[in-house]
């Protein structure tokens, strides 16, 4: 399971670019599955290919990360535990 993940890209993006997002391009398949900083302005996600919405440029991340990256990335004390519940 872990290897499914390891290849994968992860992005940081900003919460009110989500709306560029189309979930089925991504690992996670709608808000309620992003992981999202505890001031809620930052979201990770995940993909294995490029999605076309960050090809065309409709969605430009603030920062790639690769696995061990976002591992990091998301222990720090900025990021949620878990992703977000509805709403």
């Amino acid at each position: 399971m872990l290897r499914e993940f390891i290849d994968d890209t992860y992005i940081i993006i900003n919460k009110s670019d989500i709306s560029s997002v189309n979930f089925d391009e991504i690992k996670q398949d709608s808000v309620y599955t992003c992981r999202y900083s505890i001031d809620n302005k930052l979201v990770i996600l995940s993909y294995f290919e490029t999605p076309n919405f960050i090809k065309i440029g409709r969605l430009k991340p603030k920062k790639y990360l690769t696995w061990n990256q976002a591992v990091i990335e998301m222990q720090l004390p900025n990021w949620s535990e878990t992703p977000k519940e509805d709403e």
